[in-house]
C-alpha cells in the first residue's frame, strides 16, 4: 500500500491586469516579494476611470548562479481622488496555483480578485 504526499502549487501571482472601474481615475502601488526583503519593489501607476493596465511580471537573481526566479505579487493599493485608500493583501481570492495574467477590478468600494483572463 503506497500512500501519495501532494504538494500544493504556491497560490501566487506573477503578473497581472487591474481594470479601474471606478468613477474617478485611481493612484495604484503594486507592491511585489521575492525571497529575501531585498527583493521587494513597489510599482506606482495611475489608471484613467475606465481604462486598465498591465503588469508585468519581475525577475530577481537569488544567488551567484544565472538562476532567474519570479517576483510574487503581495498587495494591492488604491488611493482615490478623495485621499481614501483601499487595499488587497495576498492571498487573493480565487487563486490557487502559480498564475499569470490575474485579473483585478477596482471598483468605487474594493478591488475584487477576479481571476485570469
Amino acid at each position: 500500500m503506497s500512500s501519495k504526499i501532494g504538494v500544493r502549487s504556491p497560490a501566487v501571482i506573477y503578473s497581472c491586469l487591474i481594470k479601474n472601474n471606478s468613477d474617478a481615475e485611481v493612484d495604484v502601488q503594486i507592491e511585489f516579494a521575492g525571497t529575501h526583503d531585498h527583493h521587494a519593489e513597489k510599482a506606482d501607476i495611475e489608471i484613467a476611470k475606465g481604462e486598465e493596465q498591465r503588469i508585468d511580471e519581475k525577475e530577481f537573481q537569488h544567488d551567484e548562479t544565472d538562476s532567474k526566479y519570479h517576483k510574487t505579487v503581495e498587495s494591492i493599493r488604491v488611493r482615490r481622488y478623495d485621499g481614501s485608500v483601499i487595499e488587497l493583501k495576498q492571498p487573493f481570492e480565487g487563486v490557487s496555483s502559480p498564475s499569470k495574467d490575474w485579473v483585478f477590478e477596482i471598483t468605487d468600494q474594493a478591488i475584487k480578485s477576479i481571476g485570469p483572463k
